[in-house]
């Protein structure tokens, strides 16, 4: 009995042929069997049954953290990281962790933000910078992600705690709102007669 993936090729193969023929009707057929191959892959319950050995095994998410870590840590101190009984469970810890307080609470969402971390590595302090073992990771873990937070979130606009007329010129039609909503804070005033600004007394 042929494989899964041997029968997949085979009707490959053949639907490309009559693609080149123009045989429609056959490159119909072909395509419907093609289809249920495909879902056969992916469904282990379906009437054509696959081998074990033929489909690639799923990582664990723990061996997906692992990977990303092992991946940025090569990069950044140009040698191998070291994975011992204390670096693993810091990496459980972390996983849970993030698992927990991701947007989705779900291994995509607690992965995804795992690899969030690492990409933005370089907000971080000097020091929370040099934290690269998953044990040192895990102590610091909460602060890392406030520092990345806080370090993407978008800056409010600082504005002159003055009327400039040169600054007023160069904002756009929203940022002048914005600006004068700012100077009335402020306590200054606009006066429409004289079409000035008007400091606080």
């Amino acid at each position: 009995m042929r494989t899964l993936r041997e029968q997949t090729t085979v009707v490959r193969r053949l639907l490309q042929q009559q693609v080149d023929a123009g045989n429609n009707h056959e490159v119909e057929c072909l395509q419907s069997t093609l289809m249920v191959l495909t879902v056969a892959a992916v469904r282990p319950n379906s009437t054509i049954v696959q081998p074990a050995d033929e489909l690639p095994e799923t990582p664990s998410l723990y061996k997906q953290f692992e990977a990303e870590y092992r991946a940025w840590h090569l990069q950044k101190k140009q040698m191998s990281a070291r994975m011992d009984g204390g670096q693993g469970t810091a990496l459980h810890s972390i996983i849970a962790y993030l698992k927990e307080n991701s947007r989705t609470q779900d291994d995509a969402g607690a992965l995804a933000s795992w690899k969030y971390l690492l990409l933005h590595w370089e907000k971080l302090s000097e020091f929370l910078q040099k934290q690269t073992t998953l044990t040192a990771i895990n102590k610091y873990l909460t602060e890392i992600i406030d520092t990345i937070r806080q370090a993407q979130a978008p800056k409010a606009r600082q504005w002159p705690g003055e009327f400039n007329q040169a600054f007023y010129n160069k904002l756009t039609a929203a940022e002048m709102v914005e600006y004068r909503t700012h100077l009335r804070g402020l306590g200054w005033t606009f006066n429409a007669g004289r079409q000035m600004w008007v400091a606080p007394a």
